[in-house]
């Protein structure tokens, strides 16, 4: 500050943001005698400027007591070992197939990721304007490990294979650009030295990315309609998974079939994007069924504060509800009260597993199609792991040598097409690894 004045004659910054209280991770104050100190120099030296900068921007308001905890803190490395590890896939997948000069052919998931990286903009500098840097820190994570990481690459990895077309490649390296490029720029005041780092590798179009320019926000490219249903979608995906890991089936191992249950107007929703749920939760086949029951209660954590000594009243109210007439709407009027959607919690009868609206289950048939493609999927895995030991690129043809039985022949050009192998032998292997599905055993090396 004095030296800024002193030089040019104006402050550095207009505002300054002090956080509350820092107390250890019990609650207590800290203090030399009870040996609970944190000192700074420590914390820094232990975990790094970046994950603590981080944890600052995520754990709570800068303003309320903090329970400074270095396993929660060391909890989100992980954040930048995913911001790492996008920038090594975009160096490796997209970089190259980046053409601006042809016309892109964008897919449900492309629009998707074009507008939650806008809306991300929008929130992340009205946060930070704000100086609620929890906020911020919490939808910048959010947006990395599940937006970009786990959902868009997993549904877009497909389309930068070897096989895929040159169409679809540029797309999705353009699409992969234009995200990753913006939320490094969103992170930079966050984590400036991952940023920079990741920023280097992948873009470098000046000398820092602290020298870019904030993102500006494209509006036109915000669907706010399409992120709703995608949410319901990945609401459902993620009640699938739930019952997968309950029926021990793993997501590589495909499934016969899915069904959802919902009221018609949800399952119409759902219906656009079957594509997307049958690949995210891997399913042969995905059916809706509209025949569903819900009950109703009333949310007392909201209405309490809403209604006040009404609160009995609505309860009475909303135990004589109709779920089926009342599902859906936004708002109820009755008995002079006005009700809206979040008053009211609905609950799916029936078995299987919930999620926002409704009910998922999966019939899991073991016919003798999908056994063996479980087996497939194991070899491919396997193949694929010997692949990244060798450290071959993805562009490398290789040469597998594999012995099965003669099921194993009716997917050669799978093996093929997902493994990028010139060639299968089938015959005797010495040595090599052996995978498999229960009974399925397959031997494989590489030549």
């Amino acid at each position: 500050m004095i030296c800024s004045i002193a030089l040019f004659g104006k402050a550095p910054y207009k505002k300054v943001g002090m956080i509350g209280w820092v107390l250890d991770e019990k609650g207590e104050k800290m203090s030399k005698s009870l040996g609970n100190v944190v000192w700074g120099e420590d914390a820094w030296e232990s975990l790094g400027a970046d994950l603590l900068r981080l944890y600052y921007c995520k754990d709570v308001a800068p303003w309320e007591v903090q329970k400074f905890s270095f396993k929660e803190a060391e909890a989100l490395s992980k954040v930048l070992n995913i911001l790492e590890n996008l920038g090594k896939f975009y160096l490796e997948y997209c970089k190259e197939n980046l053409d601006l000069s042809q016309k892109l052919n964008l897919k449900e998931e492309d629009l998707w990721l074009l507008s939650k990286t806008n809306s991300l903009i929008e929130k992340v500098t009205e946060a930070l304007e704000k100086f609620e840097l929890h906020r911020a820190g919490e939808k910048l994570v959010d947006f990395l490990v599940e937006t970009l990481s786990r959902i868009y690459v997993k549904l877009a990895r497909e389309r930068l294979e070897i096989f895929a077309s040159a169409e679809d490649k540029k797309t999705v390296s353009w699409v992969m650009d234009y995200a990753l490029r913006r939320l490094l720029l969103l992170l930079a005041p966050i984590v400036p030295f991952t940023a920079e780092m990741v920023y280097r590798e992948c873009f470098g179009d000046k000398p820092s990315i602290h020298l870019e320019e904030w993102p500006s926000l494209e509006r036109d490219r915000i669907n706010s309609e399409l992120e709703k249903e995608m949410e319901l979608c990945l609401n459902a995906v993620s009640a699938f998974l739930s019952r997968r890991q309950e029926k021990n089936l793993r997501l590589r191992w495909p499934v016969k079939k899915g069904v959802i249950y919902a009221p018609k107007e949800v399952l119409s929703k759902l219906k656009k994007h079957e594509e997307i749920i049958k690949r995210l939760a891997n399913l042969k086949e995905l059916c809706f069924d509209d025949k569903i029951e819900f009950e109703i209660k009333p949310n007392f954590e909201r209405i309490g504060k809403k209604f006040g000594r009404d609160t009995k009243r609505i309860a009475e109210i909303v135990s004589r509800l109709d779920a089926k007439e009342v599902y859906g709407k936004e708002k109820i009027e009755v008995e002079g009260f006005v009700l809206e959607r979040e008053d009211l919690k609905f609950k799916a009868k029936g078995k299987g597993k919930e999620f926002l609206a409704g009910l998922v289950e999966i019939e899991d048939e073991e016919t003798k199609e999908i056994k063996e493609e479980r087996a497939v999927r194991e070899l491919i895995r396997a193949i694929q792991t010997r692949r990244k030991e060798l450290g071959l690129k993805i562009k490398d043809k290789i040469r597998v040598k594999i012995e099965g039985g003669d099921w194993i022949k009716r997917w050669e050009e799978v093996i093929k097409k997902e493994v990028n192998a010139s060639e299968i032998i089938f015959g005797r292997v010495e040595g090599g690894k052996i995978v498999g599905y229960k009974d399925l055993e397959i031997r494989f090396d590489n030549c």
